[in-house]
């Protein structure tokens, strides 16, 4: 019987892995300038939706995030295997945490500050003066794990490093435990096909719960769905996270993806279809008939509707993962100049990117024009504005630090 083989690369890299986060980091644009068009949780809204860009937003919002989340698992497994347990932590230091503060200080809040201004516009509730609202405001929400704690795109960064450093311990021992250990049976058994798809079950389990409060002391916690920003919850993110990492530990649990390609394919299609039907405006009461709309407003977690639409966010979230990886894998093994350029680039302009979009829509959405030119200016000014933002960050060292971007290379003098 073949042993599992484990998976680390001469160069330290997946090339599949590098162009997916990066494909992921650009798609973000255009998604979250389509938020401007929805009906909630954006900082500036246009004053009519559009329903195209809405559907583009539930289309993107239910893999992209998860994706992210599931690439850096991935990236840990192989980061342990080059730099070491003392390497890793100071890579994830200089690159993840450097970066969140800088951006909680400098970069999010704008976008918060346009926010306030669009939505206050017509009332004048409060000094204009940015640095007054920074110091008076801002200072006092930006601190995580609080009431009012905002942290813009951010969020990410916080809860990757909140997952590095305290899932290191478990991860590390199970990395020193596993890279030498050979496990034919449990191999051969993630290889075959859609044995993959057993990793939806905490999935489903996590949606389904995240919602259950348990009461202690008179006080109703949401255990499952305990969050930091407000907004996503940790245990959810962090299987994927964790999903990453054993996927990517050995060969045999890749080729499960491999084989599992065309049916996760197919699968993706037909759920996030059915997901769309629930939905979308007016379809879902003359599709899915009135006893299901009924169960799936009632928002409890043991409702049947909102337990059956659960299961089929899990469903869809990781039929898209799976087919995602596949496609990667078979078409993007390869690398190239823009790929490394692609690696420098993501973590700034994820972190810059929702600044621009917030300045350029609270612009926008005073314009009486049609809503597709709106939405390709903010997409066109973001995506223009990240390139210069990282072009001049990567000028020096000291930016570069700022950034997270690696610093240049010196190139040593050839004696003649």
């Amino acid at each position: 019987m073949v042993q599992p083989q484990l998976m680390v690369p001469t160069t330290g890299r997946l090339s599949h892995l590098d162009w997916l986060r990066i494909i992921v980091v650009a798609m973000l644009i255009p998604f979250h300038s389509a938020m401007t068009f929805g009906t909630g949780g954006w900082y500036v809204l246009n004053s009519v939706p559009n329903d195209a860009l809405r559907a583009l937003v539930w289309v993107m919002d239910k893999y992209h995030m998860e994706l992210l989340f599931f690439i850096a698992g991935a990236a840990t497994w192989f980061s342990f295997s080059n730099r070491g347990w003392g390497g890793y932590l100071k890579e994830r230091l200089l690159r993840l945490v450097v970066p969140l503060v800088f951006g909680m200080l400098v970069i999010v809040p704008p976008c918060y500050y346009f926010a306030k201004l669009h939505f206050d516009q017509l009332f004048r509730l409060f000094d204009h003066n940015y640095w007054t609202w920074f110091v008076n405001e801002w200072l006092k929400t930006a601190t995580p794990l609080q009431d009012g704690f905002r942290a813009g795109a951010l969020w990410f960064l916080w809860y990757l490093v909140f997952y590095t450093f305290v899932l290191f311990p478990l991860l590390y021992f199970i990395y020193k435990k596993c890279k030498n250990l050979k496990m034919p049976r449990l191999g051969s058994f993630f290889e075959k096909p859609g044995a993959v798809f057993l990793f939806v079950i905490p999935i489903a389990l996590v949606e389904v719960f995240a919602r259950w409060k348990w009461t202690i002391g008179g006080e109703s916690y949401r255990i499952i769905g305990w969050v930091i920003t407000g907004d996503f919850q940790v245990l959810y993110y962090i299987l994927f996270f964790i999903f990453g990492f054993i996927i990517y530990s050995n060969s045999h649990t890749q080729k499960s993806i491999d084989r599992s390609g065309i049916i996760s394919i197919i699968g993706a299609v037909l759920t996030m279809t059915f997901y769309m039907f629930i939905v979308f405006p007016g379809w879902n009461k003359s599709v899915l008939g009135e006893w299901y709309w009924v169960t799936y407003q009632d928002v409890t977690w043991h409702s049947a509707g909102r337990v059956m639409f659960n299961i089929l966010l899990a469903f869809t979230t990781w039929f898209w993962i799976v087919a995602i990886l596949y496609l990667g894998r078979k078409f993007l093994k390869f690398s190239n100049r823009f790929v490394a350029w692609g690696n420098d680039a993501v973590l700034p302009v994820y972190i810059v990117h929702s600044t621009f979009i917030a300045v350029a829509s609270y612009y926008a959405v005073q314009w009486n024009t049609a809503v597709i030119w709106k939405y390709l200016y903010i997409v066109g000014v973001t995506f223009v504005g990240s390139w210069v933002f990282l072009e001049v960050f990567k000028l020096t060292n000291v930016t570069r630090f700022l950034m997270g971007i690696r610093f240049k290379k010196k190139i040593s003098a050839v004696k003649q």
